[in-house]
């Protein structure tokens, strides 16, 4: 690998011709090491007969999980108009023999994005293998690439063949990443009676697992594809159904409300996910999905953003989560432009004293208009509420004393201390 890489870098052809066909051969005896396909497709790449050498590649691509594999993608770009390469193109896409590798399937797919083919073959391949019981180590990777790369729909005949062919089985990790997914390739049938049919085919067959843990991420897949209904009735109706027969087996159904949060709010409808988020009662389970989401909320560009990630904190019960994504949300350069937002971020801060010191310096230097913001205090009801207001608010008042001690004095006037 090393030699072939020097070589291309140096444009020496004479010594890639010299010594191509003992890299071939080494190769063939150690293809996963990490980029060395890439290496002799960069060096094949000089030669008059690089085909030859691309299509071999190509074909180690397709039966062994190799990393670092973008190169030699990029160098079969420059070949396509070569018939052997085209072939071998066709070949690997169809994945008679297996599925294919993860990393081939993104790569395959990331130069050909247009190719809507790709995920039928990949499910057919991935049926193959079950029906003969020979599962490849990658397939669960592979399966798990196509549920998030790969976006396209599918014909009804394929997808009856997996319900089939899950129909009676106990999963294993191949058959939850297939159920999942059929789960999410259904709802991109047009046919809006078809759909219906085919979930309630997936919700029997989930409830046929004995295994706890399989049965939950299986509906929680369900509920995934279930989500991505227009109808938002017939959504709430057969969510409600799948919470309440699974409730008969775990009153715990917290994860399963924990993916109905999600999935509302991959699809940007932020006022269900939330209403969801804050029903989880389950504290381990509520507040990783509180973090989910303020991650998720942080990546779009609603105008609530800050908002909705501050509220997703605030309702975290665990001190050191909280913590954590306290931090996170304090990098936020738009936290400085929104007063409310910076304000309710300091409330928030009260508990860790070392990090409040550090936002407030940070941002007072970034913009000191930050001293007039107007912090609400909490109203007690009782002499022990008020003496813990109190303590907060005075130890607040000491951290911006000792950072930006000219702010103290109109800081108490608003704080009415």
């Amino acid at each position: 690998q090393v030699m072939a890489v020097l070589a291309f870098q140096r444009n020496d052809v004479s010594c890639i011709a010299e010594n191509m066909d003992a890299w071939c051969f080494a190769v063939q005896q150690y293809p996963t090491t990490p980029g060395i396909l890439s290496a002799l497709a960069n060096a094949a790449s000089l030669l008059p007969d690089s085909a030859s050498i691309l299509v071999l590649l190509l074909d180690l691509a397709s039966r062994h999980d190799v990393q670092k594999i973008s190169v030699l993608f990029d160098v079969i770009e420059s070949f396509l108009d070569e018939e052997s390469v085209s072939q071998a193109l066709k070949s690997l896409i169809a994945q008679e023999e297996r599925p294919l590798p993860p990393q081939t399937l993104c790569e395959y797919h990331r130069l050909f994005p247009k190719h809507t083919s790709l995920k039928e073959y990949a499910i057919l391949a991935i049926l193959r293998s079950l029906d003969a019981e020979r599962i490849e180590d990658w397939t669960p990777r592979t399966q798990q690439k196509i549920l998030e790369t790969l976006h396209d729909a599918v014909s009804t005949e394929t997808l009856m063949r997996v319900i089939d062919t899950l129909r009676g089985r106990s999963f294993r990790e191949t058959e939850i990443y297939l159920f999942g997914i059929a789960c999410n390739t259904v709802p991109l049938v047009s046919e809006e009676s078809w759909k219906s049919k085919a979930f309630t085919e997936l919700q029997a067959i989930a409830f046929q697992q004995k295994d706890y843990a399989s049965l939950e991420r299986s509906l929680s897949f369900l509920i995934q594809g279930v989500s991505k209904s227009d109808d938002l009735n017939w959504i709430k109706t057969r969510i409600d159904e799948v919470l309440s027969q699974a409730a008969d087996i775990n009153p715990d159904t917290s994860v399963l409300r924990s993916a109905c949060a999600e999935a509302q709010a991959h699809l940007g409808r932020w006022e269900q996910a939330i209403q969801i988020a804050f029903e989880i009662t389950n504290p381990g389970v509520h507040d990783k999905t509180l973090c989910a989401l303020m991650d998720m909320v942080l990546k779009t560009h609603r105008v609530d953003r800050l908002n909705i990630a501050i509220s997703m904190v605030a309702g975290i019960s665990d001190y050191l989560r909280r913590r954590e994504q306290l931090l996170l949300l304090q990098k936020e350069e738009a936290l400085v432009e929104d007063m409310v937002a910076f304000g309710q971020v300091v409330q928030l801060l009260l508990d860790y004293p070392e990090e409040l010191r550090s936002f407030v310096s940070d941002s007072v230097l970034r913009k000191s208009e930050l001293g007039s913001v107007n912090l609400m205090t909490l109203q007690a009801h009782t002499d022990r509420e008020q003496h813990l207001l109190s303590l907060r608010d005075q130890r607040w008042l000491e951290v911006i004393a000792s950072e930006a001690p000219h702010l103290v004095d109109s800081l108490r006037t608003v704080m009415e201390l």
